[in-house]
């Protein structure tokens, strides 16, 4: 999956649960509680006057009444970045120059080398009481299984824990219940979490897990208080197909396209091309003769990608050219 599209999801997926978030996040930490508060989105430009733009990825800031008590400024980190030692320091100064309170600064990622870089940065980056800069990596989201373990009924912990944790040993139970979960949502939001969990996956462990929804339908982890039925089953075997086509899009076209470069390029586009005209397909949308075509014949990548995840939630074809 492509760095961009992960990071906006798993800022999104805070953006819709921050209280949900700020609850694991202070417990995985051993940060301080405070009862009886609200959690709000705060602002997340924290630009100082000698500096063009600094933009966080999402700050949470709690409050009792209008009494702030402290703020969380979440960075979604994909990959090493050396400069993160700079704006790291700036948000937090920034936030506290602004509030008066604490903030802690979480840096969260799946990936465990990229967790063990945050941790060896974090007392180099200028930070200090009554501020912190903390880590959430794979080993401080849980593995979520089963209806019974910790976090089972959250949407944001059972995907987080699934993008973690899936490409581990037990790691298609944790997608495979992530995925059951996520049926409760509605269409566009259960597709587009389901792509999420299935992209992260290798194809191989992809393939063994429609192997698993085929098989063992009636005997997967059944999330507290939903009962599935016969037509329940159908549906998330559908979700699962079209969610299945956006997360093998680039493996299909890179499959497509062994050999030398230029073939290579362009098999990846082509491939893209016509995954996204089977995303478009299997959700029902009218696909006309010039838009079909304006797929079909576009080069850039970059463009098809994007069009890709747009397609997940578009309302029409016409959708996913936005802007464009």
């Amino acid at each position: 999956m492509p760095p961009s599209v992960l990071h906006e999801a798993l800022i999104n997926l805070i953006r819709q649960s921050p209280e949900q978030f700020l609850k694991f996040a202070t417990h995985a930490l051993g940060l301080r509680h405070y009862r009886k508060t609200q959690v709000r989105v705060g602002e997340a430009e924290l630009n100082a006057a000698y500096v063009s733009e600094f933009r966080a990825d999402i700050v949470l800031v709690e409050e009792t009444g209008s009494t702030v008590r402290f703020s969380t400024i979440t960075e979604v980190q994909l990959s090493r970045d050396d400069k993160k030692l700079f704006s790291a320091a700036h948000y937090v100064a920034t936030q506290f120059a602004r509030t008066g309170k604490p903030v802690v600064l979480v840096i969260l990622t799946p990936n465990p080398t990229v967790a063990k870089w945050a941790r060896k940065i974090a007392g180099h980056c200028g930070i200090g009481p009554p501020n912190q800069l903390k880590v959430i990596g794979p080993d401080e989201i849980p593995r979520i299984k089963r209806s019974t373990d910790l976090g089972a009924d959250s949407v944001l912990l059972c995907v987080l824990s699934a993008i973690a944790h899936g490409e581990e040993n037990g790691g298609l139970e944790i997608a495979e219940y992530a995925l059951r979960l996520i049926g409760q949502l509605d269409q566009d939001m259960e597709l587009y979490y389901a792509s999420l969990i299935l992209r992260s996956l290798s194809k191989e462990k992809r393939q063994r897990l429609k192997e698993r929804l085929k098989l063992r339908d009636n005997h997967m982890p059944i999330p507290a208080g939903w009962k599935p039925t016969d037509p329940d089953l159908k549906r998330l075997a559908k979700r699962y197909q079209e969610a299945e086509a956006i997360g093998e899009a680039r493996g299909e076209a890179r499959g497509e396209a062994r050999g030398e470069a230029r073939g290579e390029a362009r098999g990846e586009v082509k491939g893209m091309a016509l995954a996204l005209v089977k995303i478009l397909d299997a959700r029902g949308l009218s696909i006309s003769t010039d838009q079909r075509q304006r797929i079909l014949e576009t080069q850039d990548p970059a463009v098809l990608e994007k069009w890709v995840y747009r397609a997940v939630s578009a309302a029409s074809v016409g959708d996913i050219f936005q802007d464009d």
